[in-house]
């Protein structure tokens, strides 16, 4: 028997395997663009494309005042984002083992019911959108995260959904309840999806 050393570029075939068809690795995310925030009204992207899937990496994120949570919009051409016909769901469980969930219809919400500090500890989340541009299908969303509310307890959160209408939603917008995003970091890719 021998051993072939298999590198990114080489698939070879060893004695004792028969490889057919073909391989063709699917490329992973790229990064596209950062957005660092500084008292920052909201953060959005204007120009998706159909055929990728994009995912937004939050990351350092507190907000001008208490009591805030983010919530993501999806929007037309033009860009005019969308306030209702969502239907999302999310659960958390928070660091006292306290859980709960609840069902959004007028936006994603990544971050749950859990108002986040101004200054008691940053929050992070990962918010995937697939293929929202695709006219002819419904805009799909995951996010998974962690949120700290004004008494310092950490919030375990998940949750996904999609907004209900098939249509082309070439925007994302992130914005806060109310006052803006007063630190944050907000990581940009995109995937190939076929």
């Amino acid at each position: 028997m021998s051993v072939t050393k298999i590198n990114a570029d080489v698939l070879d075939q060893t004695d004792g395997y028969n490889f057919t068809g073909s391989f063709s690795p699917k490329s992973g995310w790229e990064f596209v663009s950062r957005t660092t925030c500084s008292s920052t009204a909201d953060v959005s992207y204007t120009d998706f494309t159909t055929g990728f899937d994009y995912q937004v990496v939050v990351t350092n994120l507190l907000f001008g005042t208490d009591g805030q949570k983010v919530t993501a919009l999806v929007g037309v051409s033009g860009p005019t984002y969308r306030t209702s016909g969502y239907l999302s769901a999310d659960y958390r469980i928070d660091s006292a083992g306290n859980s709960g969930g609840q069902k959004v219809t007028t936006s994603f919400n990544p971050m749950h019911t859990s108002a986040t500090s101004d200054s008691a500890g940053e929050s992070y989340f990962i918010f995937t959108l697939f293929d929202p541009a695709n006219a002819s299908t419904e805009t799909y969303a995951n996010y998974d995260g962690v949120t700290v509310n004004t008494g310092a307890t950490h919030y375990r959160v998940n949750g996904g959904g999609k907004y209900g209408t098939a249509e082309a939603n070439v925007a994302l917008k992130f914005l806060p309840g109310s006052g803006n995003i007063a630190t944050g970091f907000f990581d940009l890719y995109k995937r190939a999806n076929a």
